[in-house]
């Protein structure tokens, strides 16, 4: 149950999708997100400094569960992308939105390439 906690990667791309689908000042949404609520929380969050023993090392290595998240991230940037794409063709945007979406979706490409 503790490694659930790694879902909350998927929270930009998540306000990305969800900027570009609202338009207007929330397709600035990655950018707040990655700017501005990232460091606030993790100024505030304590993190860990400890190593995994070489037991528990093993037992994470085993787990199937890291591997599918890492997969993951591969459709989701490709559909973001697309669905980036559409935005573009079917809506008459403003050229703040357009400049929001692209800002966004390049910091999700960029995130997601690391």
């Amino acid at each position: 149950m503790k490694d659930l906690k790694y879902l909350i990667a998927y929270i930009p791309i998540l306000s990305v999708y969800l900027g570009i689908y609202w338009q207007g000042i929330f397709s600035y949404s990655g950018l707040a997100i990655a700017f501005g609520v990232i460091p606030i929380v993790e100024l505030f969050s304590k993190g860990k400094t400890a190593n995994l023993k070489p037991t528990e090392e093993d037992s994470a290595l085993r787990q199937r569960l890291f591997d599918w998240l890492l997969y993951l991230n591969l459709p989701l940037l490709y559909g973001l992308i697309a669905y980036y794409f559409y935005a573009l063709n079917a809506f008459d945007l403003a050229t703040f939105e357009i400049v929001g979406m692209t800002l966004s979706v390049g910091i999700m490409c960029g995130t997601s390439g690391i």
